[in-house]
C-alpha cells in the first residue's frame, strides 16, 4: 500500500519524509529525509551520515517515526517502530547498492566535514562530487525503520478517514475518528 501511494505521489521526485527521533535528553527531534528504499517487509531506509546527531539518537533510543505528506493525494501516512543504524558491520550489499544509487553530489556529502560541526572560514573541505566507484566511507550509514504501527489520514472523504494498522502476530486494522 505505502509503495503504491508514494509512487502515485512521487513518480519522478524523491520520496521526502519527516523522521522523528528522541535525543539523549528525551527531547523530540524531527528532520526531512529521503526514503531511498522500501524493503519487502515494509522497512523504510534512508541514507545518513554516521557522524550526524540523528544516527546517535537512533542508536540511543532504537525507535523512530516517519511521516509522509502526500499533498496531491491529500493523505498523511505515519509509520513507527524499531529503528536501527546499519553501518560498516551491517548489510554490506544493501549499503553498497544504495551508495552506488546516489548522485555524485549526494555521495560527496559523506566526505564533507562532520554535520553540525562549526564551519571554517572557507569552503575548500567541501568536495563537489564523488563517483560511484569511490569506496564507501565509514560515515555512509543507513537508518532502517521496520514499522509495527502505521496510520493513514485521508482528507478526501467527508468526514475524513483515519485508519491504524498495528502489527502483533499479524497486521490488525482499526478505523479511527479523524
Amino acid at each position: 500500500m505505502l509503495r503504491d501511494e508514494l509512487d502515485l505521489e512521487h513518480a519522478a521526485r524523491p520520496r521526502i519524509a519527516q523522521l522523528a527521533t528522541v535525543d539523549e535528553r528525551g527531547r523530540p527531534r524531527v528532520r526531512s529525509v529521503v526514503c531511498r528504499r522500501i524493503l519487502d517487509d515494509g522497512s523504510l531506509i534512508a541514507a545518513s551520515d554516521g557522524r550526524s546527531a540523528k544516527n546517535a539518537h537512533v542508536r540511543g533510543a532504537g525507535q523512530g517515526e516517519w511521516a509522509f505528506w502526500l499533498a496531491g493525494r491529500r493523505k498523511q501516512i505515519r509509520l513507527s517502530g524499531p529503528t536501527r543504524v546499519v553501518g560498516t558491520e551491517g548489510d554490506h550489499a544493501l549499503r553498497e547498492d544504495l551508495w552506488r544509487a546516489l548522485s555524485d553530489a549526494a555521495r560527496a556529502l559523506f566526505v564533507w566535514p562532520a554535520p553540525g560541526s562549526p564551519r571554517g572560514p572557507c569552503d575548500v573541505d567541501f568536495v563537489q562530487a564523488v563517483s560511484a566507484d569511490t569506496p564507501m566511507p565509514a560515515s555512509f550509514e543507513l537508518i532502517v525503520t521496520t514499522p509495527d504501527e502505521v496510520e493513514m489520514l485521508d482528507l478526501n472523504p467527508h468526514p475524513h478517514a483515519r485508519t491504524r494498522w498495528r502489527r502483533t502476530e499479524a497486521w490488525e486494522e482499526q478505523a479511527l475518528n479523524p
